[in-house]
């Protein structure tokens, strides 16, 4: 190779071009918002468990029904045996975002229950701290 100082060479993929998209909080919490579902569809109960903070806390209509994953865990396994699927209804839409949580609502059908729900992440490692479940119905 001879350098030609005639020629001038004009860089086309500089470094800020091929750097990974910054990625939105609010896109990565519903990544991994569809990574729970996928796990319990696929009936992983340790892949379901993992996206649960210790302490998490599940209200339905309002009052708390359950706290705790090891509390939690012998339902995943009876609708894991029970063989129950879920579908998203309404995609996941960030309802609120505070800095330290991040809050998804999306409405969910399991058989013939619809569901709305609002999973609370925790933005440091994106664990489920609450579910509050709403408007359960049975569809035709």
């Amino acid at each position: 190779f001879t350098a030609r100082p005639d020629l001038v060479f004009i860089d086309l993929f500089p470094p800020s071009r091929l750097a990974a998209p910054e990625v939105s909080m609010a896109a990565a919490v519903i990544t991994t918002l569809r990574a729970y579902i996928a796990a319990f569809n696929a009936h992983n109960i340790e892949a379901t468990l993992s996206h649960l903070d210790a302490d998490v806390q599940v209200f339905l209509e309002g009052s708390l029904a359950a706290e705790g994953r090891e509390t939690i865990k012998p339902s995943y396994v009876g609708d894991f045996e029970a063989g129950k699927q879920v579908s998203i209804v309404e995609e996941p839409v960030v309802v609120e975002e505070d800095g330290s949580l991040s809050k998804v609502k999306v409405v969910l059908q399991t058989g013939k229950t619809r569901l709305d729900v609002v999973y609370t992440f925790r933005v440091s490692d994106l664990k489920q701290v609450k579910h509050e479940i709403s408007n359960v119905v049975t569809v035709e």
